[in-house]
């Protein structure tokens, strides 16, 4: 019997330390994460908002004692350091800093499903972790089919600026009983609610579906098509020529196992992503 071996993710980010006796406060106040009675050393996934409750930014802070480094897993990261460096204020008491790439290592295949399992943090100039020798680096098209599997938007174009956590799944990275934070009165509108106009899902064709596609299903009961959402991105297998990739799917046709494209009708087959985190009831549009 064969054994599958680990694939892993690897990838050199820049890395930010936000330092001073109120870093803690201060990212209670600016991410979706609860940082105040976390251990140093705990690794924390976490959203930065704007005033409007849409992810400008997917975050892993490692805490310390006396700063946090900062790692931007998806979004602009000079854009985030100015959005940060804008806000601070002499009585936050903390200072933010670039440093050195940090070379971040993931494993692909954990004994439990998750977005975020065995990651590891170090140099780009060192040899991989004694854990990881044995393991295979992930290609290109094994990385996508992973986190299209996972529900982990990390491109400009999945995750842009126009989605609130819940329509990226994100539920999850919501720290629900901490107190106000940037984007936290959307949020909790949207949670007394229980709604949302779209959601994240995953895509493939038989062909190449370019990035920027509108999607459409035929109701049975009308002859003009609706429109139901969007390509957000898309990657083309090289050998079979399929593609794949994220859409953002209206309320609508959330049902919707196959949508279409207008011009000529080729199919989109949509799937819900295994660690997609939403709430449960959908805003009618």
């Amino acid at each position: 019997m064969s054994i599958l071996k680990k694939l892993i993710w690897v990838k050199n980010m820049p890395l930010f330390r936000l330092s001073g006796e109120g870093y803690r406060s201060f990212l209670q106040g600016q991410t979706t994460g609860d940082f105040i009675a976390k251990n140093d050393d705990s690794l924390i996934q976490t959203c930065w908002l704007n005033n409007s409750g849409l992810v400008q930014a997917l975050l892993e802070i490692k805490l310390n004692s006396g700063f946090a480094e900062i790692l931007v897993l998806a979004g602009d990261a000079e854009n985030f350091f100015k959005g940060f460096e804008r806000v601070i204020f002499p009585a936050d008491k903390v200072n933010i800093e670039c440093f050195p790439e940090r070379r971040r290592i993931q494993n692909l295949m954990p004994k439990k499903a998750g977005r975020f399992n065995e990651i590891y943090w170090g140099s780009p100039q060192q040899y991989l972790p004694e854990k990881f020798e044995d393991a295979d680096l992930a290609t290109t098209e094994q990385f996508h089919e992973w986190r299209f599997k996972q529900g982990l938007p990390l491109e400009m174009g999945e995750l842009n600026g126009e989605s609130n956590p819940f329509e990226l799944g994100f539920y999850d990275l919501i720290a629900l009983d901490k107190g106000c934070y940037l984007g936290q009165e959307k949020l909790a509108k949207l949670l007394i609610a229980g709604e949302v106009k779209q959601q994240l899902r995953a895509w493939h064709a038989d062909e190449y579906i370019p990035v920027g596609s509108p999607l459409f299903n035929y109701p049975k009961s009308i002859d003009k098509p609706r429109n139901a959402g969007k390509i957000l991105s898309s990657f083309r297998n090289g050998n079979s020529g399929r593609s794949y990739g994220f859409a953002m799917i209206k309320k609508k046709a959330l049902s919707e196992d196959e949508l279409f494209l207008e011009t000529d009708s080729r199919k989109v087959y949509i799937s819900v992503p295994q660690g997609f985190k939403g709430i449960s009831k959908i805003m009618s549009s």
